[in-house]
């Protein structure tokens, strides 16, 4: 398996099961693994035969900045399957959603989710 990975990809969006985190919003961090076949692309040095990654960046960001979720899981869960849906040459997706600035007292440097995802 070959793979398109974007890291830490800092975005602002209102989600939380915290009545704060739905009003202020918060910075949230993601990495996206994209498992496929890059053989083609590798080959052909052509864009047209891989999955361009500004525009997967493009369509996590919508999702994280223009729809509401309680829950971490059900954020990634849509950006993992509507990218599914965009890219029909994805066979996995790894999704990783954390938040650095957790709504409660405690030492730590995030808290997060992360979901693996095979094409049925």
């Amino acid at each position: 398996m070959d793979w398109i990975r974007l890291s830490n990809l800092s975005l602002f969006g209102h989600h939380g099961a915290h009545e704060e985190e739905m009003r202020l919003g918060q910075k949230l961090e993601f990495d996206i693994e994209l498992g496929m076949d890059l053989s083609r692309a590798g080959r052909s040095d052509r864009l047209e035969d891989t999955i361009n990654y500004r525009d997967v960046y493009g369509r996590v960001e919508d999702r994280v900045t223009r729809e509401r979720y309680l829950l971490l899981e059900a954020l990634a869960e849509a950006i993992a399957q509507d990218l599914f849906v965009t890219y029909p040459e994805i066979l996995e997706v790894l999704i990783r959603a954390r938040k650095p600035n957790v709504p409660f007292a405690g030492a730590m440097s995030h808290v997060g989710v992360e979901i693996l995802r095979k094409r049925p």
